[in-house]
């Protein structure tokens, strides 16, 4: 800024005319200034002006504020609807219908399926069983609905057997399981769904059970047999027993299921198969290795242990053989979860291979699933947890007996009944596609739904018609 020369400053200090020029201006500027300020103020105050009630009480003399919260508006009234819940757990639900013309059936599932499971509306009161903890089911009853969050999983459940099926505080339990979940990093099992955890070799069952507390159950195993925690449910006999050469008189004495509430879980190995090489102990030495168990399991591995991707069909066949030789006992499988030994593109494990697999499983009978090994690649868990979603969403019918049904092959079938409602399970596991009929005395008219697919198939002459394309799997379900 350039300065103002002294002599200039003193003529315009003698010129009154100016003088009285500039005081008119400043004068003029401290106006404008006042006026700004009071609009500005003005809005200031609009934006923050109190209700009318209370600038009508502000007009009066009052008490000195308190600091009782800001008025806000009051909620909607609350309208009572045609559903509610009266009670609910970690594994079940009370609903009540409080409309007119009842409808005969309630229907419940998980609210991206639709529903999937039925069951009767008596006395206005429907019990929906065989939830899975944690979970937010939804409830269908004429044009209601109703949403229901389970319980976390509670600390001591007590485990029971019945009809061949494992059941939590007398609800059915599918279990998932993963086995050997080193360290505190569960991440992926729990964002996979699963809900047993076998083992813990770098921290221990009671580590494991602290983290887990809520979210999932534990097994533990013979060096740990009396620690238990929140959430323990049984114990885990040496993995492969058979392979390791154990004897039934050298297995770990756990107390039994009557006396403890607790499972004891048994795992053998591909050789229990009769298409497997036996063990030099010969397959006489199967029943007394299972005899001491309450759920027994195996592990073919078809596509990385036998590296041939025309067993995968082996996966249902094993089972049944495991179904027949342990029986009453509930059985599982354990599913491939990722490529280890054979890695052509054929045998490689895959989102498609897992969920055939799983669901192959289930058709041969078993009533659990257990992936492994634990450390598959995060591109794979998404499949993990649409098996473990769908389980959630039919777990009271997947633990269910078995119905007749029949399939031509390579289709590989299976049936179930629940609640007046009827299941199809049926896989495809070659790499061809396949138009299959599948016949049942239930599927004499009316519709299926395929569950998670969003259609449905046509039924008649006790038969429902489909196209699988290579190793898929399809779910039917029959409502009442």
């Amino acid at each position: 800024m350039q300065a103002v020369p002294w002599s200039g400053v003193a003529r315009f200090a003698r010129d009154r005319t100016a003088i009285a020029l500039l005081g008119a201006f400043a004068l003029g500027a401290l106006l404008l200034t006042g006026v700004l300020l009071a609009v500005f103020l003005g809005r200031g105050e609009e934006r923050a002006a109190p209700s009318t009630a209370a600038a009508t009480s502000a007009a009066v003399p009052s008490a000195p504020p308190t600091s009782a919260p800001p008025a806000t508006a009051p909620p909607p009234p609350v309208v009572a609807g045609p559903l509610r819940t009266l009670a609910v757990g970690a594994f079940s639900a009370t609903v009540e219908w409080t409309g007119v013309e009842a409808p005969t059936h309630v229907g419940y599932g998980l609210p991206e399926l639709g529903p999937t499971l039925w069951v009767p509306l008596r006395d206005n009161r429907a019990q929906l069983t065989g939830l899975r903890f944690g979970t937010t089911y939804r409830v269908w009853a004429g044009n209601a609905t109703l949403d229901v969050t389970t319980a976390p999983a509670p600390s001591s459940p007590i485990a029971s057997i019945e009809n061949g099926a494992v059941l939590l505080d007398g609800q059915p339990f599918f279990p998932l399981l993963e086995l050997a979940q080193c360290g505190l990093n569960f991440d992926a099992g729990l964002a996979a769904g699963l809900t047993v955890f076998v083992e813990n070799g770098c921290g221990g069952i009671a580590q494991q059970a602290s983290v887990l507390a809520g979210r999932a159950f534990s097994l533990t195993v013979a060096e740990e047999a009396g620690i238990g925690g929140a959430g323990v449910i049984g114990w885990y006999y040496p993995d492969e027993p058979d392979l390791k050469g154990i004897a039934p008189p050298a297995l770990p004495q756990f107390p039994a299921l009557e006396a403890t509430g607790r499972l004891r879980v048994l795992t053998l190995s591909n050789h229990v198969y009769s298409r497997a090489a036996p063990l030099p102990a010969g397959r006489g030495v199967y029943p007394g290795l299972i005899e001491p168990s309450d759920l027994v399991g195996l592990d073919l591995y078809p596509l990385q242990e036998f590296c041939d991707a025309a067993w995968l069909a082996d996966v249902a066949a094993v089972q049944r053989e495991l179904v027949a030789l342990a029986s009453p006992r509930p059985t599982f499988q354990w599913i491939e979860a990722r490529t280890w030994r054979c890695g052509t593109p054929a045998l490689r494990v895959t989102p498609a291979t897992i969920r055939a697999e799983s669901w192959l499983a289930i058709a041969g009978g078993a009533r659990g699933l257990g992936f492994f090994p634990a450390d598959w690649p995060p591109a794979l868990t998404p499949a993990i947890a649409r098996v473990a979603r769908e389980v959630a969403a039919l777990q009271p019918a997947l633990t269910a007996p078995d119905a007749p049904v029949s399939a031509a092959a390579p289709l590989v079938a299976a049936a179930r009944s629940f609640g007046d409602a009827f299941y199809v399970v049926a896989v495809n596991p070659t790499r061809t596609r396949v138009d299959a009929t599948i016949r049942a005395a239930p599927l004499a008219e009316g519709a299926a739904t395929v569950v998670g697919e969003g259609r449905s198939v046509e039924l008649g002459d006790g038969a429902l018609r489909d196209r699988f394309e290579p190793l898929a799997v399809h779910v039917y379900a029959v409502a009442p």
